[in-house]
């Protein structure tokens, strides 16, 4: 399987969480080893800063994988419904309150983040477009 740099996969996400663990678990081994004295407190200090920027930029990586994802869902999300609405199976649409996509009306659940679509009665309808 083959990865685009630009589009965001589960395994790359994955990868990254991978990582972060392990760098966790070094950090954690260095600060046994520091407190039964294997490591003087230079060598510490040095490799502790060193994991902490390693965890740090690791953790910005898993956060644009998690935004390029929710990204992409909420387009795939957003073509579904216009298929739908050229199908005729779904004659209007709503807001969802909770994260402001749009849903059908007749949805119970919001399809972006699951939020219970308790409004049916109570909506603002939006002309297909």
């Amino acid at each position: 399987m083959q990865h685009n740099s630009e589009s965001p996969s589960l395994d790359s996400l994955k990868d990254v969480q991978w990582q972060h663990q392990q760098v966790y678990d070094e950090i954690k081994t260095l600060i046994l080893d520091y407190d039964l004295g294997n490591v003087p407190v230079a060598e510490y200090n040095e490799r502790l800063v060193a994991y902490r920027l390693q965890a740090a930029n690791l953790l910005q990586q898993e956060d644009q994988f998690l935004h390029e994802l929710e990204y992409l869902g909420n387009g795939t999300e957003d073509a579904v419904l216009a298929l739908r609405m050229s199908w005729g199976t779904v004659n209007s649409v709503t807001t969802c309150i909770n994260c402001g996509g749009d849903m059908d009306i007749n949805s119970a659940l919001c399809p972006r983040c699951e939020f219970l679509n308790e409004s049916k009665s109570t909506h603002t309808e939006k002309e297909p477009s």
